[in-house]
């Protein structure tokens, strides 16, 4: 396995996970670690491991590391204020979730550069139409970790049981998952570039659309969400613009 260990965690990728790639007639593999926004500063030492113990010597390595390089040295302008802009996205959970505060990722950055612009998200607002008796839509929310993940909570207030009814995400049928008294629906790792997209859930004949930057719409719309929160979905929202540029 490649071993990980960062922020007191400890994750084996093995082998068979790994991607095969090619370079000059060799073997190569390329092992993929999960990071959080807020663990961007974080060091992550990377060494080979087998039943044996740890195999030769490892390597350390930052995310604002990689960052901070290309912003450097990268002639790609849209590849240098995507880094800035993941930077600063990288901070801002930092200060949410007060992590690692006196090391923020966008240290580096000039003032002008760590300035977030105030976003528009309204064209992102989120929809419910439909009715279904016996279901309550009760929120919607962003699970900020390794991986962006939106989701919908409902709760039963008939006599009916979960299973039936009939759950969709983008018109798959899915399963939902219980959280307490409630349920919900998951539209899982969404890629920055994708934070944009809307996508439609339904539960029986109630229909929500919902997309990454309509939690953004709804911490800005909302005047008791504290500075922090919405200064990580500002940084957020120009995170996703970055990344909708540069990889198209």
């Amino acid at each position: 396995v490649m071993r990980f260990v960062f922020d007191g965690e400890t994750i084996d990728v093995p082998l068979a996970n790994a991607d095969r790639i090619g370079a000059n007639g060799e073997t190569q593999y390329r092992f993929t670690c999960p990071i959080n926004a807020k663990n961007m500063t974080d060091t992550v030492s990377a060494q080979i491991a087998t039943s044996a113990g740890l195999v030769a010597d490892g390597r350390s390595l930052a995310v604002v590391t990689y960052c901070n390089y290309m912003i450097n040295n990268s002639g790609d302008a849209e590849l240098v204020s995507l880094m800035k802009a993941m930077l600063n996205y990288g901070a801002a959970a930092q200060i949410l979730f007060n992590h690692n505060t006196d090391n923020l990722a966008n240290a580096g950055l000039s003032a002008a550069d760590k300035q977030l612009a105030d976003v528009d998200a309204t064209p992102y607002a989120h929809s419910r139409t439909g009715s279904e008796e016996g279901i309550q839509v009760t929120n919607a929310t962003l699970i900020l970790e390794t991986e962006t993940t939106a989701r919908i909570y409902f709760k039963l207030t008939g006599n009916k049981t979960i299973n039936q009814y009939v759950c969709k995400v983008d018109g798959v049928v899915v399963t939902p998952q219980a959280s307490g008294s409630e349920y919900f629906l998951e539209i899982p790792d969404i890629a920055a570039q994708d934070l944009d997209v809307m996508h439609t859930v339904s539960i029986g004949g109630i229909t929500v659309t919902y997309g990454g930057l309509s939690y953004v719409n709804q911490v800005l719309s909302y005047s008791g969400s504290n500075e922090a929160l919405r200064n990580t979905v500002k940084a957020l929202f120009t995170y996703n613009k970055k990344a909708e540029t540069y990889f198209n």
